[in-house]
């Protein structure tokens, strides 16, 4: 276990972000965090390198290159999210129970509204990206009717939708 950080879990660490992390600052930035959280999110996803003089180097050497690659990552994700916005309105048709209050038998879930963004735009959404404004139930929909969107692409780029839930015509 050559690589492995050794460090009191309550204790917090120093490192320089090689993309914009939500909540944490943007590419560049030399920022503290808690241990647990470096070493078991920011680490394994390549978000951050531990601060040390070698690091240091590196980032001095290449800051700029950090910064265009940030900002060209937010320009490919405002395309997507204006090809996603594009649509406006999106369909799903689900079955209804028996009864006539349009309550549905399942439930439209944010997997439902990736699929169908997909299928209508050719742009992969993250489920956990979509978030039902009007929902009570872990971001899920259980009634026929319109509800609003809110897809959050990345801390600055986020687009809202429409989505009208219907019940299945029965041939």
């Amino acid at each position: 276990m050559k690589n492995e950080i050794k460090h009191n879990p309550m204790s917090v660490l120093e490192v320089i972000l090689l993309e914009d992390v939500e909540h944490l600052g943007k590419a560049g930035q030399v920022v503290r965090a808690k241990a647990g959280y470096v070493r078991n999110y920011l680490l394994p996803r390549n978000l951050v390198r531990l601060l040390t003089r070698s690091s240091l180097n590196w980032l001095k050497a290449n800051l700029e290159t950090l910064r265009q690659q940030s900002e060209e990552k937010v320009k490919q994700t405002r395309i997507l999210a204006k090809k996603v916005e594009a649509l406006g309105l999106i369909k799903i048709q689900a079955k209804t129970s028996s009864q006539t209050n349009g309550k549905l038998f399942g439930r439209v879930t944010p997997k439902n509204i990736s699929d169908k963004i997909k299928e209508l735009c050719s742009v992969e959404v993250s489920k956990l990206k979509i978030q039902v404004n009007e929902s009570i139930y872990r971001n899920s929909i259980d009634q026929v009717g319109l509800y609003n969107l809110t897809i959050k692409f990345s801390p600055q780029v986020s687009c809202k939708l429409q989505l009208q839930v219907e019940s299945e015509s029965k041939s």
